[in-house]
């Protein structure tokens, strides 16, 4: 398992006051992983219903991957910078090993 892909989840629940610059922080925080080889995709989903939660999923070729990004690319600290006044609204994050997929 452990050299399969990962997909980290990463859940939050925010105030309607906040969601504006929530999502504008967490677009250009999602958009520094532009470029990085082991990102394989990523997206960002806003609920339908209004109650303001929100899902950031990103695939990794690894899930060591993902802990050599946080060890070694300077840009993560910027990442985390722009989304660290969110923090308390994250209600989950957690990495999933994909068992089956579909192409889009």
């Amino acid at each position: 398992m452990t050299d399969s892909i990962a997909v980290e989840y990463l859940r939050y629940q925010i105030a309607e006051q906040q969601a504006d610059a929530f999502e504008a922080a967490i677009c250009k925080a999602i958009a520094m992983l532009d470029g990085e080889p082991t990102v394989k995709a990523y997206e960002i989903a806003k609920s339908g219903d209004g109650l303001g939660a929100y899902t950031v999923r990103i695939v990794w070729g690894r899930r060591q991957d993902q802990s050599a990004y946080v060890a070694g690319n300077p840009n993560y600290k910027n990442l985390i910078a722009l989304i660290a006044p969110y923090r308390q609204q994250m209600i989950e994050m957690k990495f999933y090993s994909v068992l089956q997929a579909k192409k889009a």
